[in-house]
């Protein structure tokens, strides 16, 4: 029979080297992904700013204003959206009410 010395040094120390070795590579890849995420954030306007809509709309960037006026319109047709998955009205009320810079035909 092995005594709680031999045990910790054999099962329970190799245990916590490994936790606290996977921890430090997950701390790392935390802030990483968190560097990169601020950092695409950051860049959502400066694209959305673009003369080039193709381009921020290729990078999935732009900022929809909805002013306080077509704030429950907005609301019930997106509510509208989610019920019935027919997207045409709010597609409609987006492209005559929020987004400026681009002509749509």
């Amino acid at each position: 029979m092995i005594d709680i010395e031999q045990y910790r040094e054999r099962r329970l120390k190799p245990q916590i080297d490994y936790y606290d070795k996977k921890s430090i590579q997950n701390q790392k890849r935390f802030y990483l992904f968190s560097v990169i995420d601020l950092t695409l954030t950051a860049l959502v306007p400066v694209a959305s700013l673009s003369s080039h809509n193709g381009v921020a709309a290729l990078l999935g960037a732009g900022i929809l204003t909805i002013t306080d006026r077509h704030m429950e319109q907005f609301n019930t047709l997106l509510l509208q959206y989610y019920n019935t998955g027919s997207s045409a009205d709010l597609k409609e009320f987006l492209y005559q009410h929020t987004i400026q810079g681009i002509e749509m035909q």
